[in-house]
């Protein structure tokens, strides 16, 4: 039996929601709040092209530029820069998580969920009758690829990269080196801190024990 685009992208859009379940179960076990924020990443990445999927392109870039760039990164420096890499939740729950049959239990009940959904998408008559000539969740106006007359998510997505990076390319630059002067304003403000000891010989070279003590 021969897929349509439609079942493609329909169980593109449950293997991703499977891929968004995933990153967020690990983000929540991990012991470390950095292996935390890296799942976080993917997740967020994830729910980006959910938007994709959707036809929203202009959600998708915000959800990639900003969420799932601008604050994730924040989130990075915020970790290595307080130095606070301890576990993420208590003991108690870490342990629950944890365990095995925790984990059995909801992979289980997902398989079950997803499974059943994808297999009433590929084998339903009725339900593929009932969206004839229907593009990816039902949007009738447009569509992930091109198609004729019809211009797709990814074609737009890609003029408004062009508009971006043409229009206000100028503007772009001075921003990104406003941020970076930021962030590197934060980590000399955080060396300042830091104790002699804790610096390479490289770095104790540099800033003096009179600086670090000011």
């Amino acid at each position: 039996m021969a897929l349509d685009l439609t079942d493609i992208t329909q169980i593109a859009f449950f293997l991703i929601a499977l891929f968004i379940l995933f990153t967020m179960f690990m983000s929540l076990t991990v012991d470390k709040v950095m292996q935390s924020t890296y799942w976080l990443i993917l997740m967020l990445a994830g729910v980006g092209v959910t938007f994709l999927l959707a036809n929203s392109e202009i959600l998708f870039v915000m959800q990639i530029s900003i969420y799932g760039g601008g604050i994730a990164v924040l989130f990075l420096f915020a970790v290595l820069l307080t130095k606070h890499d301890e576990r993420v939740f208590p003991e108690t729950f870490s342990e629950f998580i944890k365990n095995t049959w925790t984990q059995l239990g909801l992979f289980l009940l997902l398989a079950a969920n997803l499974s059943f959904m994808m297999v009433k998408v590929v084998t339903s008559q009725e339900y593929k009758d009932s969206i004839s000539g229907l593009s990816v969740l039902g949007d009738t106006d447009r569509r992930v690829y091109s198609e004729g007359d019809q211009v797709g998510a990814f074609k737009v997505t890609k003029n408004f990269a062009e508009f971006l990076w043409g229009d206000f390319s100028q503007v772009i630059p001075f921003l990104g080196l406003l941020l970076l002067s930021a962030l590197l304003g934060s980590i000399k403000l955080v060396i300042r801190e830091w104790d002699i000891e804790e610096l390479s010989p490289e770095m104790s070279a540099r800033y003096g024990s009179s600086e670090v003590e000011q």
